[in-house]
């Protein structure tokens, strides 16, 4: 490990936790509304719970959850697609009903 994201998982954290903070303080900058992002801000905690020998289990949840994270990925992009594909399918059953107005 040369660089500084290779040494160790908590500095790929922290640099996800720094893109996330600019990102929403670009998006305050151009006045985009409903943008909140600051609970990501409090994963900074992991480091914090995992040093300590108590919570010796959340070191292994947490490894447990970044081996399973491409699965994860996948079944939520299956489930994204059910949901819009059954969301259209709706839309095109019910086109009529949309145009009633009271």
């Amino acid at each position: 490990p040369t660089t500084w994201l290779r040494c160790s998982e908590y500095h790929v954290l922290e640099f996800v936790i720094l893109v996330v903070t600019l990102s929403e303080y670009f998006a305050t900058w151009q006045n985009v509304q409903g943008v909140t992002l600051r609970p990501f801000r409090l994963l900074r905690l992991f480091k914090s719970v995992t040093q300590i020998r108590t919570f010796n289990g959340v070191r292994v949840m947490m490894s447990t959850l970044g081996q399973g994270l491409g699965q994860l990925a996948i079944v939520m992009s299956l489930l994204l697609f059910f949901t819009a594909a059954w969301s259209i399918f709706g839309m095109a059953i019910y086109m009529t009903s949309f145009r009633r107005r009271c």
